[in-house]
């Protein structure tokens, strides 16, 4: 069994833009309501940002033999059997800032259900990818003729 969770980097990262997210407010806010109100809404941003980064975006990915679990928190959200999956990865970073996105299809559902693994930080992401297989199969060449007018 391997079990991957969320980065504490990125969870720490995510509640520090929740605390500059909350004085940003409170300081707009601060022109145009009274100074305790803004206090209020700044405090309630810092709140509500650092439970959506703590609470709702930890995540924790399980590879138990054939099964392929996922957790939001402390619920799970999709169940996969391996074997009856294909998988489609796609890592977007910028500067600061990594997306890391996989993409399952099983048999029922052709479009497949996309699951944002940014939570995990782009090297554990990579582990998962190494435990599902990705790594060992061949690359795919493509080649590329240009057409002389």
């Amino acid at each position: 069994m391997k079990e991957f969770k969320s980065n504490p980097l990125v969870i720490l990262k995510n509640v520090f833009f929740a605390v500059c997210g909350g004085f940003v407010l409170a300081i707009i806010a601060n022109f145009f309501l009274s100074p305790t109100i803004s206090k209020i809404l700044g405090i309630l941003a810092f709140l509500g940002g650092t439970y959506v980064a703590v609470a709702l975006d930890n995540i924790r990915i399980i590879i138990d033999g054939d099964n392929l679990i996922f957790y939001r928190g402390k619920k799970e959200t999709h169940r996969f059997i391996i074997s009856e999956c294909s998988f489609h990865s796609l890592i977007r970073s910028s500067t600061g800032d990594s997306s890391c996105d996989l993409t399952i299809k099983t048999n029922e559902n052709d479009y497949g259900t996309t699951i944002d693994c940014s939570m995990l930080g782009s090297s554990r992401y990579l582990q998962l990818l190494d435990a599902l297989g990705f790594n060992d199969q061949e690359p795919v060449n493509i080649s590329t003729t240009k057409k002389n007018k």
